[in-house]
């Protein structure tokens, strides 16, 4: 119990939860930022560049490509990364999960953003 406000540490920490909660992310939300720029934007970007003479600089991303081609490669590669990411977001129960989906999509603007700047590059728009 607190002195001050009569209020219990289960209490105050309910309530911080709930503040924490209202600032959070919805999931749903979160999951389609990292589909939009680390699924899509990246693939897309990545299959531009390379038609335009872009080259994979990723060992993985490599290995992948070489084996499977270029959009069966790119396919396999995020259906990895994927399935662990969502392994992990159903694993965990706490509010903080969401930022599974946001580091994803946070990761896929920078990979979309370096691979759109190596598109214009090449394609002479810079």
């Amino acid at each position: 119990m607190n002195a001050r406000n009569g209020t219990t540490a289960e209490e105050q920490q309910s309530a911080l939860d709930e503040a924490v909660m209202a600032l959070t992310l919805p999931e749903g939300v979160a999951w389609g930022f990292s589909l939009v720029f680390f699924v899509v934007g990246d693939m897309a970007t990545t299959a531009i560049g390379l038609g335009l003479g872009a080259v994979e600089l990723s060992p993985g991303g490599i290995w992948l490509l070489e084996l499977f081609g270029v959009v069966p490669g790119m396919v396999v590669g995020k259906s990895v990364v994927l399935a662990m990411s969502v392994a992990f977001f159903l694993a965990s129960s706490h509010y903080s999960r969401v930022g599974i989906p946001a580091a994803l999509g946070a990761l896929g603007c920078v990979i979309t953003a370096r691979n759109a700047l190596v598109v214009g590059e090449l394609a002479g728009l810079f």
